[in-house]
């Protein structure tokens, strides 16, 4: 039968195929899954919700969320930790008074971060004191995360 579609012509593809696998060799046909390796740890933290490390700096940037994460927390006991990477200093609340710091990202000398889903918050990235507050109008929209496009545009 043409195309090998007798039992001859498949053991053939078979083997065909069998041959071919084996040339490829062990990874891929018995790949292991892949490993993450721990680069630091820090235990001095109570409710991290966003890390951002800024290009180019020591610094990892951690907001930490209020209380238990209810509703009825009382307001203001949110903050941003800050440890260097490369010396291990550490500053817990490095900037406080916040409610649930979120997605946090940079530009310049500012870091930017979502606070208890409503407002969008500007930090001077060296002292910590807040330069601008934004506050979202819009009933039943709860921001989770930030971002900056290339025109300096925060979305």
């Amino acid at each position: 039968m043409p195309g090998g579609r007798t039992i001859e012509g498949r053991i053939m593809k078979f083997f065909w195929l069998a041959a071919g696998l084996s040339l490829l060799g062990p990874p891929v046909l018995a790949q292991t899954a892949p490993q993450a390796n721990e680069l630091w740890r820090t235990d001095n933290v109570d409710r991290p919700d966003a890390v951002h490390v800024p290009h180019g700096s020591d610094w990892a940037y951690i907001g930490n969320q209020s209380g238990a994460g209810e509703e009825t927390d009382p307001p203001g006991q949110g903050y941003v930790s800050r440890l260097n990477l490369v010396t291990g200093a550490w500053q817990a609340r490095w900037s406080d008074g916040l409610d649930d710091p979120l997605g946090i990202v940079s530009q310049v000398d500012r870091l930017y971060m979502v606070d208890a889903g409503r407002h969008v918050i500007a930090l001077d990235m060296d002292s910590g004191d807040e330069l601008d507050r934004w506050t979202l109008e819009i009933d039943n929209i709860f921001l989770n995360d930030i971002a900056i496009d290339p025109d300096g545009r925060i979305w």
